[in-house]
C-alpha cells in the first residue's frame, strides 16, 4: 500500500486536512450565503403570494428540478473525478463536452415542458415550468463551468460564483415582485439572472484555468457520458423524491397542501448546506485516496461521517425544537400546520446527511452502479409509504416517507456496497445512540419552550458524545489537523 504524498501517511494526513479545510471553509460560507438567499427569495413569495399561488409556483419549480440530472448526465462530476490535479486532462474534457452541455440544456427545457403538458397542470403552471426550465438549463451550464474549479480543487472561484448567484437572483426577484409581474415574469427574472451568473462564471473558468477552447468532435465526449450516466442516475435519484412527492400532493391534496409541504422542506433545505460542502470538497480528495490507495482513507471517511451524523442530529435536534417558532416567524401563522411535516423532516436530516457522504465514496469506488440500486429501493419505498399514508395523516405522512425513503437508501447501500462498509466502523452508531435521549427531552419542550427544550436538547447530546468518546485516536489526529489548516487559512496575513 503506497504512503501516498509528503512523505508518508503523517504528511498525506497533513495535506489531506488542509485541502479539506480551504476548501471546506470557501464552500461553507458561500453556501450559507446561497441558501440564505434561497430562503429569503422563498418568504419574500410567502408573504406576496396567496397560499395557492405559492403552491403553483412550488408545482412548476418541481418540475425541471426533478429532470435536473437529465442537463448533465453526470458530465460534470465524471470530469471532477477523472481530471482532478491534471490540467491537461481537464482542458481536453471541457473543450469535448461543452456543445454536448449545450445541447442537453436545450433537451431540459423541451423534456420539462412536456412533462407539464402530460401532467395536465394549468395553462399558467406550464408557463412558468417552462421559463423556470431555462433557468434550470443556464444553471446546469453554470455547475457544469464550476465543475472546472472543482477538479483544480480551487473552490474560492466556486465561492465566487455562488455569492454572485445568491446576489443576482434577489436584485431580479425584488425586482419582479415589487413590479407585480406575477408568476411568469417572476419565473423571466429568474432566467435574466441565471444568464448573468452563467456567462460570468463560464468567462472565469475558461480565462483562468482552461485557455483557447478547441471544441473537440462528438466521439471525444464518449467516455465521460459513460462514466456520467451512472452520476447522471444518482444525482436524479437523490433529487427526485421530495419533487416528486410535492406534484402527488399537489394531485391528491391540492395547491394549500402543496404549498404547506412546501414550506416544510425549504426550512430543512439549508441545513443541506453541510453535507453538499462536505460532498463537493471530498470527491476529489476521496477519487485521490482510492487511487493511491492511501493508509488515511479509513480515518478520513469515519472520521467525516460521524462529524456529518454529529452536525445533522444537532441540526435536528434544534430544528425540531424550535419548528413551531420559525415556520409562523419566518412564514406567517397561516402556515402553521407546516410544523408537523418540519419536525418529521428535521429527523430525516441524519440519513439525509449519510447518504450524501456514502454517495461521494461509492462515487469515488466507482460503484455507483451500486449507489443507484440503494437509491431506487429508498425512492420506491418512499413513493408507497407516501401513497398509503397521505389520505390518513395527509402531509404529515408524506414527510414520514422521505424519512423511511432515505434510511432504506442508506441501510441498502453500507449492505450492498462491500469497499463502504469496510470502512464503516460500528461505533459510528454511538451518533445514534446519543440523539435519542437528548430527542426525548424535546418532547418537554411544552414545559420549558421550545427554545429553552432545543438548547438544552443540544448541550445534552454534545456531553453524551465527549462522554461516548465517539472518535478514536487516528480520527482525532485527522480532524485535529483539518481543524489547525482551517486556523491557519483564516488567520490574518500580514503584508
Amino acid at each position: 500500500m503506497t504512503e501516498g504524498v509528503a512523505g508518508g501517511p503523517q504528511g498525506s494526513s497533513k495535506e489531506t486536512g488542509g485541502r479539506l479545510a480551504s476548501n471546506f471553509t470557501y464552500l461553507i460560507a458561500a453556501q450559507i450565503v446561497a441558501k440564505a438567499s434561497s430562503l429569503g427569495i422563498l418568504v419574500l413569495l410567502a408573504h406576496y403570494m396567496e397560499q395557492d399561488a405559492f403552491g403553483r409556483y412550488a408545482v412548476a419549480v418541481a418540475i425541471p428540478m426533478a429532470i435536473e440530472a437529465a442537463g448533465d448526465l453526470g458530465i460534470s462530476q465524471a470530469m471532477v473525478r477523472s481530471s482532478a490535479g491534471q490540467p491537461e486532462q481537464l482542458r481536453q474534457a471541457f473543450s469535448a463536452a461543452l456543445p454536448l452541455k449545450f445541447g442537453l440544456a436545450i433537451a431540459m427545457v423541451a423534456l420539462s415542458t412536456a412533462i407539464a403538458l402530460v401532467l395536465g397542470l394549468t395553462r399558467e403552471v406550464v408557463e412558468v415550468a417552462i421559463y423556470l426550465a431555462m433557468a434550470k438549463a443556464l444553471e446546469s451550464l453554470t455547475y457544469f463551468a464550476r465543475s472546472v474549479f472543482q477538479a483544480s480543487e480551487r473552490m474560492e472561484f466556486e465561492a465566487a460564483s455562488l455569492i454572485l448567484d445568491s446576489a443576482s437572483r434577489i436584485l431580479f426577484v425584488v425586482y419582479a415582485l415589487a413590479s407585480g409581474f406575477g408568476l411568469v415574469g417572476l419565473a423571466k427574472a429568474l432566467v435574466l439572472s441565471a444568464a448573468v451568473v452563467l456567462a460570468a462564471t463560464l468567462f472565469i473558468a475558461v480565462k483562468r484555468f482552461i485557455g483557447p477552447v478547441r471544441l473537440a468532435p462528438f466521439p471525444q465526449a464518449a467516455p465521460l457520458i459513460r462514466a456520467g450516466i451512472p452520476l447522471a442516475f444518482v444525482w436524479f435519484l437523490d433529487v427526485v423524491p421530495m419533487r416528486a412527492d410535492v406534484i402527488l400532493i399537489e394531485h391528491i391534496g391540492g395547491d394549500r397542501a402543496a404549498a404547506l409541504f412546501s414550506v416544510a422542506v425549504r426550512l430543512v433545505e439549508p441545513f443541506s448546506i453541510l453535507p453538499y460542502t462536505i460532498s463537493v470538497a471530498m470527491l476529489p480528495l476521496a477519487a485521490r485516496h482510492v487511487l493511491r490507495a492511501m493508509p488515511t482513507l479509513p480515518s478520513l471517511f469515519q472520521a467525516t461521517l460521524k462529524v456529518s451524523l454529529a452536525l445533522a442530529a444537532a441540526g435536528a435536534l434544534v430544528l425540531a425544537g424550535t419548528a413551531s417558532v420559525v415556520v409562523t416567524t419566518v412564514f406567517g401563522p397561516s402556515f402553521a400546520e407546516a410544523t408537523v411535516t418540519t419536525v418529521i423532516l428535521a429527523v430525516a436530516l441524519v440519513p439525509l446527511f449519510a447518504d450524501g457522504l456514502i454517495a461521494t465514496f461509492v462515487t469515488a469506488f466507482y460503484q455507483q452502479r451500486r449507489l443507484v440500486l440503494a437509491q431506487g429501493a429508498g425512492l420506491a419505498v418512499n413513493l408507497v409509504v407516501a401513497f398509503a399514508s397521505m389520505p390518513v395523516w395527509g402531509i404529515a405522512g408524506v414527510a414520514a416517507a422521505v424519512l423511511v425513503g432515505e434510511l432504506t437508501t442508506v441501510m441498502t447501500a453500507l449492505f450492498i456496497v462491500p469497499q463502504v462498509r469496510d470502512l464503516a466502523s460500528p461505533r459510528t452508531l454511538r451518533v445514534f445512540a446519543a440523539a435519542v435521549p437528548a430527542a426525548l427531552v424535546l418532547g418537554s419542550g411544552e414545559l420549558i419552550g421550545p427554545f429553552g427544550a432545543a438548547t438544552f436538547a443540544l448541550a445534552f447530546f454534545v456531553a453524551l458524545l465527549v462522554a461516548l468518546q465517539v472518535f478514536d485516536e487516528a480520527e482525532r489526529r485527522y480532524l485535529q489537523a483539518s481543524l489547525r489548516s482551517l486556523v491557519l487559512l483564516l488567520k490574518p496575513r500580514s503584508a
